[in-house]
């Protein structure tokens, strides 16, 4: 995350761990909500629902975590957090 970022959430820019803190009680990660463009000290402010996974199935739901991946378009990119405000480092699934 930018320091901009961090401390205008009121976030440590000096500490990368606190990434995956959860500043609003919400359940989703700072990094998240900064990487999704959602206000990290909202709890009104969530990301929208890219994939929806339950084994009963439905309209627009995926049964397997699996076939979820599969259809996301492009490849699903993750990247573990770095000290130091470095970019992640991308590694596709």
């Amino acid at each position: 995350m930018l320091d901009g970022y961090e401390i205008s959430k009121v976030l440590n820019p000096l500490d990368y761990q606190d990434s995956m803190e959860d500043r609003d009680g919400d359940r989703i990660p700072n990094l998240y909500e900064y990487s999704r463009g959602t206000d990290a000290n909202s709890v009104a402010s969530k990301p929208t629902v890219d994939y929806t996974v339950n084994p009963a199935g439905g309209a627009g739901i995926y049964t397997t975590i699996g076939a979820a991946l599969t259809a996301a378009k492009p490849p699903l990119v993750i990247g573990r957090s770095s000290p130091l405000n470095q970019a992640p480092i991308p590694r596709e699934l």
